[in-house]
């Protein structure tokens, strides 16, 4: 039986696939040159793969029609989370290899994709990307970076290994805070002292109030890597400076530290079932609950702006304050052949002030 023009088809694939029947739709004409002639053939975009040919049929019936269809027909569809897994073997794969910094700043971006993990993403669209970077537009320039590096990877991996036909990362809109810094307002005393007052609760800001810690950094502290008698602990990414620092531990939130450390998880602060949390993850449950428990409008990396300025007051020197945050000196000569040691940053935190509660 003929199907009507612009309906669409179903074709054979071959006896050795699982779903050999599958159902496409017309969607352009494109030019070819070959021979030195100029031809013209159909594109086709393919919806799903069957292992009958009545169903790919039905399938391209109730398409036709306009009734719900499922986005992965068969299940067989690769979701957005088995792209990046499959690209990122792919890399890792090749002979220049990426570090251990750049890994983990994909997996950061990666994660704040989470709203399209476990969608199809031949289905996905202009305006699927664009919903979840203006969910993220707050971030810096260079996390919206990483976000937009990553899909363009992707979608170079799944076009040379025909996933899909058209680049959709190439289409997006993408806003971000132009300066980090600038965009955050710091916690007034007022507030810490309100924090203070539900320290059981919300331990975690004032770890980051007084560690400077990003949010991301603190999702990703080990047990392991934290020593009480010497009071710091070790982690932080994301710059050269910043990765793998030593922390100092402010004396106030110690007994906070270590009473989340006895609870014998590998990370510090984990979800339900302990483990770390992703930006997202920790942005939309522990910390949006406080805020909105408090009444406050502020964001993760405000605890950061928090402890540079509480660092500012106290007279901490900006080389040691530098050391603290992970900033790199400027000093290029300072930063190679200064080192100082941690019992002197820690010396330096202990000079904030806790406001009165």
């Amino acid at each position: 039986m003929r199907l009507p023009n612009g309906y669409g088809g179903v074709v054979y694939l071959g006896k050795h696939r699982r779903r050999p029947w599958a159902a496409k739709i017309t969607v352009g004409i494109e030019k070819v040159e070959k021979d030195g002639k100029v031809h013209y053939r159909q594109k086709y975009r393919y919806l799903g793969y069957f292992e009958k040919k009545s169903d790919a049929l039905t399938f391209l019936a109730d398409y036709n029609r306009g009734k719900p269809v499922s986005d992965n027909p068969g299940g067989n569809l690769p979701t957005f989370e088995d792209v990046y897994d499959s690209w990122l073997k792919y890399r890792c794969g090749l002979q220049k290899k990426p570090s251990d910094a750049l890994l983990k700043n994909w997996s950061i971006a990666f994660n704040h994709f989470k709203s399209l993990h476990d969608k199809t993403f031949k289905f996905l669209k202009t305006k699927d990307y664009d919903e979840c970077f203006k969910e993220h537009r707050h971030l810096s320039k260079s996390s919206i970076g990483f976000m937009k590096g990553v899909l363009h990877h992707m979608y170079d991996y799944a076009i040379k290994y025909e996933l899909v036909d058209k680049d959709y990362s190439r289409l997006i809109t993408a806003e971000f805070t132009e300066n980090e810094e600038d965009a955050h307002a710091p916690f007034t005393d007022a507030e810490i002292a309100e924090i203070w007052k539900h320290k059981d609760e919300m331990w975690f800001v004032l770890v980051m109030i007084y560690t400077g810690m990003r949010a991301s950094e603190l999702c990703h502290i080990e047990v392991k890597n934290i020593f009480v008698e010497d009071r710091y602990m070790i982690g932080g990414m994301k710059t050269k400076a910043g990765t793998n620092r030593k922390i100092p531990i402010h004396k106030s939130i110690l007994p906070l530290i270590v009473s989340h450390m006895d609870m014998g998880y590998k990370y510090l602060i984990h979800d339900t079932r302990g483990r770390a949390f992703t930006f997202t993850g920790f942005y939309s449950t522990p910390w949006r609950r406080s805020m909105d428990i408090l009444g406050f409008d502020h964001k993760p990396h405000d605890t950061r702006v928090t402890c540079g300025t509480l660092m500012e007051l106290a007279g901490i020197p900006l080389n040691r304050r530098k050391a603290i945050l992970g900033h790199a000196q400027n000093d290029i000569t300072e930063d190679i052949y200064t080192r100082i040691p941690i019992a002197e940053l820690v010396k330096e935190i202990n000079k904030i002030q806790i406001p009165l509660r």
